[in-house]
């Protein structure tokens, strides 16, 4: 079980004999002494059913350095910046071939739906690849753990640079994308606020935030810096892989429907020989 206060985590083993805390080395006694009269507490209310009169605390190690903000920064940044960074440059993409009524000749242009949503998606998911293998090289964390978590980046850029891609459809300038690209920022950093948001009494169940495509790159990142080995990476691709398909099904459906589909007009306009 981990008690955690201020970032710190705490081993507590019951036995026998009674309680055993571990320690990373760092903390304050202040924070041990509390969690000590916690658990005498408990004790107390809890004899009669179990015999544990006795608290132990082993030191780990010494004179352990503690988790710096950088490090502690690192999930949520990959968790925001590199995923966001597929989601506003697909819809920038979409945005500018817009204004160039580049979208209104797709109507005949040979090039099949598919492809022209893999090519916006595709691009941005190397660039989100490219800069979080700069990223992690930059900030010293590259390791072998780090495969399992580039193929976790590369399904939640997918998704992320197909919703940038659907809600490019729907909006007409940049500035009319900004008020729903607040709201899908706000809904990626969720998993990085889940302990603020437990402190003022907010819990959020996992089965929910699970789908917020950030919240896997967060969990394995975090995993990568402070537990490496104990990794969901095979949970995170299966749901992810389903929002990738469900994301760029939408986006097919969306752009076929919108920009893609002959209408009358255009077939009258080809049979004069009009260029459309």
């Amino acid at each position: 079980v981990n008690a955690i206060q201020g970032k710190k985590a705490l081993g507590l083993v019951i036995g026998e004999e009674g309680w055993t805390v571990y320690r990373q080395g760092y903390e304050s006694d202040r924070d041990i002494a509390f969690l000590v009269t916690s658990l005498n507490t408990l004790s107390e209310a809890k004899r009669g059913q179990l015999n544990l009169d006795d608290v132990f605390i082993e030191t780990l190690e010494a004179e352990a350095p503690p988790v710096t903000l950088v490090t502690q920064m690192v999930p949520l940044l990959m968790a925001t910046d590199i995923i966001l960074l597929g989601f506003f440059f697909a819809a920038a993409m979409v945005f500018n071939e817009k204004k160039e009524n580049s979208l209104t000749a797709l109507r005949v242009s040979p090039i099949p739906v598919f492809r022209y949503l893999l090519s916006k998606i595709g691009v941005n998911v190397g660039f989100s690849l490219i800069f979080s293998v700069f990223f992690l090289l930059l900030s010293g964390f590259f390791n072998g753990y780090t495969l399992t978590l580039f193929g976790v980046i590369l399904l939640s850029s997918f998704v992320m640079s197909g919703i940038g891609v659907l809600l490019g459809c729907f909006y007409s300038s940049i500035s009319d994308f900004i008020y729903p690209a607040f709201i899908v920022t706000l809904v990626c950093m969720i998993p990085g606020l889940l302990p603020l948001l437990s402190d003022i009494g907010i819990n959020l169940p996992v089965s929910l935030v699970e789908w917020i495509p950030s919240y896997h790159v967060f969990r394995e990142t975090h995993h990568l810096l402070f537990q490496p080995g104990e990794s969901q990476a095979f949970r995170a691709v299966v749901v992810l892989a389903i929002e990738s398909v469900a994301i760029f099904g939408l986006c097919v459906w969306a752009y076929r429907r919108r920009y893609f589909r002959l209408g009358p007009s255009s077939k009258m306009a080809l049979t004069k020989g009009e260029t459309v």
